[in-house]
């Protein structure tokens, strides 16, 4: 079989998976969130840039559906064309072997595999068209003699780099990463004296522009909120430890040690290993900041993995030739791997649809994450059958967690309002002063204990009504606090 040919079953099977999980599990938190918040199109969003959220807003209106199954196909696609251009990339400058390694190890890292190839979230497109960017820059940096115009690859890679950008602000690496290529590479630095870097940067620079002038007209949120998140709170290595621990985990710690050994002979052989540097470059930049960030922030472990993704070419070709000695030993690892991951995802598919390892263990139970994969269908009809959602009332939650999983359950048909004061896009959804004096249903999860603290501080009066206990298998899951909020009162 030739690795082309193998490449294209790796897609194939890691696909069905990927059905086959989407098919079995509710939308976790952030997808129920982003589905929702989809159904209102914006130039862009309080979290994250915009292209994700115009991608399942635009895909459920089209198939008229919000099957979770239905709304995650777009991402298993992308992901499909994402190990297609890493083995390209990788073919590139290594061969097509080298391509195949590094398009497998792609597929058995947790972080990409599941979240980045299946997952609503921005994670899927950014991860494709940042692979799509820098195989243009590579094909007029890597080869030669160059097969296209440079001025072409440029433009290509702006175009696509600009859509990096439009899915997830992370994607600035790449642009730094191909910057600190050219500036380092003798060889290379001459192209900053021509038109096409500059041009490229400016096209990215016309495609973000979405960004820009929401944040313009929005006193700047959304960089506000992430800009935030990585800022020095002090010095905590119980942070340290979680970022590269997650890091190691999300990857899988036999792939993440090899990968970091490749990208450091990288970087020690230099400028004069030209392909080896030119990943090192687009890998390095989220890599050592984010691990230098973790001693003094919190920070989430899969930030760095735009950087971890171009390292997967340099990991490909390792493990290409270490095959011509120790193939039986690499198929075998592969093999383990891919067998232990189809085991973990039966485990949270069947856990999640039954909660069967946690029925009599109590503390278990009560703190079952896959509990986040249950959508809560069953509140609308339940709120229903009371007669408690009368005509011209809407529903209020005290987190934007609580908002997201109400707001997708109710089919966009209910108005839904966060009361916290820290409720993302739902502070942009509706006009909240439009509201004021009006009657709610307020919609809490049992766990969050400072729901009624939060609605009493917005409404003139709270009356609690009795709970409903939403159910898994035919089995009591999660139990919601119901109670109407009278009179909302304006946001102080």
């Amino acid at each position: 079989m030739t690795e082309r040919n193998a490449v294209l079953l790796i897609i194939g099977a890691a696909s069905l998976v990927r059905i086959a999980f989407a098919a079995m599990v509710g939308l976790g938190v952030d997808e129920s969130y982003i589905a929702g918040v989809s159904r209102q199109f914006a130039l862009s969003y309080f979290d994250h840039p915009p292209l994700h959220v115009w991608l399942v807003g635009g895909w459920a209106k089209l198939i008229g559906s919000e099957n979770p199954l239905l709304l995650r196909l777009p991402f298993i696609a992308l992901f499909a064309v994402s190990t297609w251009l890493m083995f390209r990339l990788t073919a590139l400058a290594y061969g097509d072997r080298a391509g195949l390694w590094a398009a497998l190890a792609l597929n058995l890292a947790p972080v990409f595999s599941l979240s980045s190839g299946s997952w609503i979230l921005p994670d899927g497109p950014l991860v494709l068209f940042a692979l799509i960017s820098a195989w243009f820059v590579a094909r007029v940096v890597l080869v030669e003699p160059v097969p296209l115009r440079p001025l072409t690859g440029w433009l290509a890679a702006g175009l696509a780099g600009g859509l990096a950008l439009l899915s997830k602000y992370l994607a600035i690496f790449l642009f730094a990463g191909v910057g600190l290529f050219l500036l380092t590479s003798r060889a290379h630095r001459r192209m900053l004296g021509t038109a096409g870097p500059w041009l490229g940067l400016l096209v990215a620079g016309l495609i973000f522009a979405p960004v820009l002038t929401w944040n313009m007209t929005h006193q700047w949120a959304s960089f506000a909120f992430q800009g935030q998140r990585g800022l020095p709170a002090g010095i905590n290595l119980n942070w340290l430890a979680q970022d590269i621990g997650g890091q190691f985990l999300y990857l899988l710690p036999w792939i993440a040690v090899p990968l970091i050994y490749v990208l450091v002979r990288a970087l020690i052989a230099g400028p004069k290993q030209r392909a080896g540097w030119f990943f090192a470059c687009l890998a390095i930049g989220p890599i050592a900041i984010f691990a230098l960030l973790g001693f003094v922030a919190q920070v989430l472990p899969h930030w760095p993995s735009i950087g971890w993704l171009f390292a997967f070419p340099l990991l490909g070709d390792l493990l290409a030739r270490l095959e011509r000695t120790h193939g039986s030993a690499l198929r075998w690892s592969a093999a383990t791997t891919a067998v232990l991951l189809l085991a973990l995802l039966g485990s949270v598919a069947s856990q999640a649809m039954t909660g069967w390892i946690g029925r009599g263990a109590t503390p278990l139970a009560a703190t079952d994450p896959t509990l986040e994969l249950l959508d809560w269908r069953e509140l609308r009809p339940l709120l229903e059958a009371r007669g408690v959602l009368q005509a011209g009332m809407f529903v209020a939650t005290a987190s934007w967690i609580d908002a997201g999983k109400v707001n997708y359950a109710l089919g966009g048909e209910v108005p839904v309002l966060c009361l916290s004061r820290d409720a993302r896009q739902f502070a942009f959804l509706h006009d909240e002063s439009k509201f004021v004096g009006r009657d709610a249903i307020v919609v809490a999860n049992a766990t969050n204990g400072d729901w009624l603290k939060t609605s009493e501080r917005r409404f003139q009066r709270v009356e609690p009504l009795a709970d409903i206990v939403l159910t898994r298998s035919g089995e009591p899951a999660i139990t919601l606090r119901i109670a109407r909020g009278v009179a909302l009162k304006a946001r102080s």
